[in-house]
């Protein structure tokens, strides 16, 4: 072939050239058959001494087998013409064991090219419908042949199908289970088959990761990219894209997301060093994603959005405004969802022990059973992932009608004691709404709460008289009483530190019963079963928890008692405050403005951590905690005794608060002096208290009405506040700990709203 290279050039200067390309290249195409196949030969053998596989055989604790050579078949070609094509795909999803094809195609081109993962392949969905049934079909022969689910190699010759290899697909623990169930209830496997694959299963991994779907992180942290999730689970960890940094990481520890554009087997130790790996180009069954199934890592592809530059060691995220972040900086990458985050996300993972699944199948005498336990096992953890994930709840206003039955109530009597008179009644009075909805319902209120931590006061040397004196709910009882009158009654010996000393048939129907503090009994605090199930038997399979201040907390009235009950509602004071938690995670105005006081800032870093990506602007007053680095444009940070540099953060504060449409604010925010139309809780009058600056702008946007959350311990006992504007959260430190985590105990086990149930 000429060229302008070779163009007026001799026949043996064409020669001459072409035997120094091949000293330096190697021999020139091979064109001869025989000779191919024993090349191909040669290279296989030849690989199997690489330092990639190896490394590959030394993790995976794999043997070389010496019988591995070449399978010889006809070839055939899927870039034949515009009616071939070339795909790989696992016969069932890999993370959440969904019974489907899971794999992609590339047309005109040969399998190579799909499984390479550089080149921009399509889903199976978008195959023809007559292709798509004619893969359904091979898929089903081929599965019930060899038993378990498959990785196939599939080409489309001038429209027609060949498969072309197939292999045990990798799936992720979850996905074998929820298969291997599968097969059991089709009969494609034995129960002793089932039981011994269950023990395999516990062997490699103890424990499956529940797939969990796209659901509030997403809103409240929007995504740096979104790919295609290939193996699940979540790894927060520092982004790297050369091995230099791989290294770095490794010496100092860190937990590593790789990042490239695609992988390829020579890789294998920088994926094997990763925690988890990102690629531009998509591939469900490409090298990438094969390879961290294998391992076991959580994996992503297809972040076509995302531009990697090498040489000034970036990523820059064009779905994301052109966010660049540098090599080093932390992400998370969630394997379950496929998106990519900035910084530590607060994603919660779910576990489903894998002992007791088999536990379960040991007491199982015939295959249908086992699979409808494992089935009910499964179902019964997704469900309690819903409810996590979900913020909306049942409540009381759901309720037609209690019937008579007897509804258990936990609310938050926890007031403050002086001399055995209660320091507000504010709180008390809060909780008459919650049970006189019960009683025009029908129901029978059955009212619990704890007070202090009598734990605390044998610690201190007191006496089991004086605990029962100085922590009992009688200050309650008798404001309950006055206001309620004949329809109360106080159970005063209904607790004891062994448990419940009353039974069901000890509450009054019809009227509010108030047990003792909850406290008193060890099992609360330690979330005993047996206790959580005595105070569950007390009801008629009804609960309602008001507490939104101990929703962080795993007590037996709160995470454990729900488990015994058919239906758990949620009260009026945690619906209001899931409600505003919603406001702020799905819709706030802007400009949002988040304020920290100083004080107990190192319990506060990662609420900080977490909201600073989603807010205009976050002050922290008073501390001298080192903060996060990134946004340092959001950042206002104005130390005690700072002088004037201080001042002049608390002006800049000051403005930032004038402009605000929401406020969150964390730490005393001077509202028992604070006037709202000259009013001081509910009496005429202003306030004669100098506040600091930023304080003074707080109040007058809370005279503009604009929304103001405020999180404080030592303001939460002023309820009788007139402002419309204002949330004053009834637990600070739950409503922080939600914003953090997405999550709280108490709510998660709590019915979801059935319009949001899953279908």
């Amino acid at each position: 072939m000429r060229n302008r290279q070779t163009e007026g050039k001799g026949e043996s200067d064409i020669e001459a050239m072409e035997a120094r390309l091949a000293a330096a290249l190697g021999p020139k195409f091979l064109t001869e058959p025989w000779e191919q196949l024993l090349q191909c030969i040669r290279l296989v053998y030849g690989s199997r001494g690489s330092l990639a596989v190896k490394a590959y055989s030394r993790t995976l604790a794999a043997d070389i087998k010496p019988d591995t050579a070449v399978t010889v078949q006809q070839l055939v070609f899927g870039n034949l013409n515009e009616r071939s094509l070339s795909g790989v795909f696992m016969t069932r999803n890999p993370i959440t064991g969904d019974d489907e094809l899971f794999g992609e195609f590339l047309r005109v081109s040969q399998g190579e090219e799909v499984v390479m993962g550089n080149a921009n392949t399509e889903p199976l969905s978008r195959l023809e419908p007559e292709l798509a049934g004619e893969l359904g079909r091979g898929k089903t022969l081929l599965v019930e042949h060899f038993r378990q689910d498959l990785d196939l190699e599939f080409t489309v010759e001038d429209g027609r199908l060949y498969f072309l290899q197939a292999r045990t697909a990798r799936l992720g623990a979850f996905a074998q289970l929820v298969a291997d169930t599968d097969f059991l209830k089709r009969g494609l496997i034995d129960l002793p088959e089932y039981r011994e694959r269950i023990e395999r299963l516990e062997m490699a991994y103890a424990n499956a990761a529940l797939p969990r779907a796209d659901f509030r992180a997403r809103r409240w942290n929007p995504p740096l990219t979104v790919g295609v999730p290939i193996n699940s689970g979540v790894v927060s960890g520092t982004l790297v894209m050369s091995e230099e940094r791989l290294k770095l990481a490794e010496e100092r520890r860190e937990s590593v997301v790789y990042i490239a554009y695609n992988t390829k087997p020579t890789d294998f130790a920088v994926m094997n060093s990763a925690h988890a790996i990102v690629t531009v180009y998509p591939g469900r069954t490409s090298h990438a994603a094969i390879t961290a199934m294998s391992l076991n890592k959580p994996c992503i592809v297809g972040c076509d959005d995302v531009e990697i530059d090498y040489e000034s060691h970036r990523v820059i995220f064009h779905g994301a405004s052109g966010t660049v972040l540098l090599e080093g900086e932390r992400v998370t990458a969630d394997g379950n969802t496929g998106a990519v985050y900035r910084g530590i996300a607060p994603i919660s993972e779910f576990f489903l022990s894998l002992a007791s699944v088999g536990a379960a199948v040991g007491r199982c005498p015939t295959a249908a059973s086992a699979a409808t336990v494992v089935r009910s096992l499964i179902d019964t953890e997704l469900s309690r992932l819903y409810r996590e994930t979900n913020l909306q709840r049942e409540t009381i206003d759901h309720v037609g009608s209690f019937a008579g039955a007897k509804v258990l109530v936990r609310v938050d009597a926890n007031v403050g004691l002086v001399d055995g008179n209660l320091e507000s009644e504010a709180r008390i009075l809060q909780i008459l709404p919650t049970v006189n909805s019960i009683l025009e319902k029908d129901g029978t209120p059955v009212v619990c709460s704890h007070l202090g931590d009598p734990g605390a006061g044998l610690d201190k040397g007191l006496s089991r008289e004086e605990i029962s004196r100085d922590f009992s709910l009688k200050p309650v009882a008798e404001v309950l009483a006055r206001e309620l009158g004949e329809k109360f009654i106080f159970h005063k010996t209904s607790v004891a530190a062994s448990g419940l000393l009353i039974n069901r048939e000890a509450i009054v129907p019809g009227l509010v019963n108030l047990m003792e503090n909850l406290r008193f009994a060890s099992g609360e605090k330690d979330n005993d079963e047996a206790f959580a199930r005595s105070l569950a038997e007390l009801s008629d399979g009804w609960f309602v928890n008001d507490a939104f201040n101990v929703c962080l907390r795993r007590h037996a009235s709160i995470t454990g008692l729900p488990k015994f009950v058919e239906h758990r509602l949620a009260g009026p004071h945690v619906a209001k405050e899931l409600s505003v938690l919603e406001t702020l995670l799905e819709h706030p105005a802007r400009p949002f403005v988040v304020v920290f006081e100083g004080r107990a800032m190192g319990t506060q870093l990662g609420v900080i951590s977490a909201l600073l990506p989603r807010v205009d602007c976050l002050a922290v007053i008073g501390s001298e905690w080192v903060l996060p680095q990134a946004y340092p444009d959001k950042l206002i940070v104005a130390g005690e005794g700072n002088g004037k540099e201080g001042n002049d953060s608390i002006g800049l504060l000051a403005k930032q608060l004038a402009m605000a449409r929401t406020i969150l604010w964390s730490g005393p925010a001077g509202l028992a002096g604070f006037a709202h139309e000259g009013r001081i809780a509910g009496r005429e009058g202003t306030s004669s208290v100098v506040h600091p600056l930023h304080v003074e702008a707080l109040h007058g946007a809370l005279r503009r009405g604009v929304f103001t959350v405020v999180c404080s311990e030592e303001e939460k006992q002023l309820t009788d506040l007139d402002c419309p504007s204002l949330h004053l959260s009834t637990g600070p430190r739950a409503f922080l700990e939600y914003l953090e985590r997405l999550s709280l105990p108490g709510i998660t086990a709590l019915d979801p709203k059935k319009d949001q149930e899953r279908t």
